[in-house]
């Protein structure tokens, strides 16, 4: 018998098996559907960078809170010492520099969105408030505000000031360059008439600024810090400093919108000595988590999920559960964001492997619509795999249409002897080939064409090759 082809071979296989056959077409689809995924919406990174503060301050500390929080997902963070929140932001906006987030002070920055025509803001002139850096609308966006960052005003006078233009002409610290709280103090003094040309604005650090405060080297001090900074502590038990309470706080927050109106209420620093004797009425900003706007998001709901786990407790200035707030500051706030104070975490998240949920997420936007393309095709890959099988039944039938046009052409017995034998050829391979049940009314068929060619050429006469000529005459 002579041996199938490589075409019969594969198509004899095919129809043994047919299921192995659509299996195997999944797992293609599959792989197919990873390599999309990976190129489309590619895995997250396994690490990024996280700038936050000067070592030993409050940025830093929670930087090392978010770098044990992100551990349990798998995600490495790097965190990157800084002087302050205006160099967080300038290491944000300088994509060389590594760094994908960032603790930043509100207040620092304006958002400026190019399409709205609005003119980039001039730089200040000497002796006037610096301008806060521009950041184009679509390059950071925020995670939301984590906590209160209360502005404390420090005083020498036995008499507590009440408002900002009572520092004129008097040494006042205003933070370091760099610093947040620079460019909010300069901002309130500014608004109060207060400038470098009638008042001597001092740079010094916060620890600097409360020592020179106490020796009276200086007699007033800005500083951002939370209410346990240990400056803030010494400064509030020191006779003769005093903390300023603002009268004109509200009116602060209707100029500058990153601005909030907060109490330090009486005695919650030390109930037994009455720190404060009397409430205090003071302003302050909040320290906002920001990510440039490319940051993968499933690294996105790690900085948030860590955020809502650190920073939901209470403390002097507000109650359990206030922060983290999707409160908007000087940026605009993630869609991510958004959707997880809506709702929580992702879906998948709650349930499943922050890797599995995060490859499901990646390849479910390809996966609708290849299963829209998918499930019609289960129901033609059936036929599909049988269509070898029929195309070569049609191929047999023109053998057999050949072998008839011999006899008919050269009816001697040399060539029908020779037709005869293709016949009994073709008969055995259909005999040792496999056809799918659907199959089996067109291979009896076959069968039934090939015994009645072979009477016809094992006639004794040649009347049976003249009723071939006339039947394909007739057709």
């Amino acid at each position: 018998m002579k041996p199938m082809t490589l075409e019969e071979r594969t198509t004899d296989w095919l129809m043994r098996h047919p299921w192995l056959a659509i299996s195997g077409a999944l797992v293609l689809l599959i792989a197919l559907l990873v390599m999309l995924a990976q190129v489309l919406r590619p895995a997250p990174p396994r690490e990024f960078t996280l700038s936050t503060g000067a070592r030993g301050g409050a940025y830093f500390g929670h930087g090392e809170r978010y770098l044990a929080a992100a551990e349990r997902y798998g995600i490495r963070v790097r965190l990157q010492p800084s002087s302050g929140s205006g160099e967080n932001l300038q290491r944000l906006l300088d994509p060389a520099s590594g760094v994908e987030a960032a603790f930043l002070q509100g207040g620092i920055a304006t958002v400026r969105n190019p399409e709205s025509g609005d003119a980039p803001a001039a730089p200040a002139r000497a002796g006037e408030t610096p301008v806060t850096t521009e950041v184009p609308a679509d390059q950071l966006v925020s995670l939301g505000a984590l906590y209160y960052e209360p502005l404390w005003v420090f005083h020498r006078d036995r008499q507590s000031l009440t408002r900002f233009d009572q520092l004129m002409g008097r040494r006042v610290s205003v933070g370091v360059q760099g610093s947040g709280t620079r460019v909010v103090a300069l901002d309130l003094l500014a608004q109060s008439g207060i400038k470098a040309d009638n008042t001597e604005l001092v740079e010094l650090s916060t620890t600097e600024a409360g020592q020179s405060l106490i020796a009276g080297r200086i007699d007033a001090l800005f500083m951002i810090a939370g209410e346990d900074s240990p400056v803030v502590r010494s400064l509030l038990r020191t006779e003769g400093i005093s903390l300023m309470s603002l009268d004109q706080a509200l009116g602060f927050t209707r100029r500058r919108p990153y601005l909030s109106t907060i109490t330090l209420p009486q005695g919650v620093i030390d109930f037994n000595h009455n720190i404060p004797p009397h409430d205090v009425s003071m302003l302050a900003t909040t320290a906002n988590l920001v990510v440039r706007a490319d940051l993968h998001p499933a690294l996105m709901y790690v900085l948030l999920d860590a955020a809502a786990s650190i920073h939901k407790t209470s403390s002097a200035f507000n109650e359990a559960g206030a922060f983290p707030s999707p409160r908007r500051q000087d940026f605009p706030l993630a869609p991510q964001a958004e959707r997880f104070y809506q709702s929580g975490k992702p879906f998948l998240q709650r349930y499943l492997p922050f890797w599995l949920a995060t490859f499901i997420d990646r390849i479910w936007v390809l996966l609708v619509p290849l299963l829209a393309i998918l499930l019609p095709l289960m129901s033609v890959l059936p036929r599909a795999i049988g269509l070898p099988g029929r195309l070569r039944i049609q191929r047999w039938y023109r053998m057999l249409g050949r072998i008839e046009r011999d006899a008919r052409d050269q009816p001697d017995a040399e060539t029908i002897r020779r037709c005869l034998a293709a016949v009994d050829a073709l008969e055995r391979r259909i005999n040792t080939t496999r056809f799918p049940a659907e199959q089996l009314r067109e291979v009896y068929a076959l069968r039934v064409s090939v015994d009645l060619v072979r009477e016809r050429l094992a006639a004794p006469d040649a009347k049976v090759i003249e009723a071939l000529r006339r039947n394909d005459a007739a057709t």
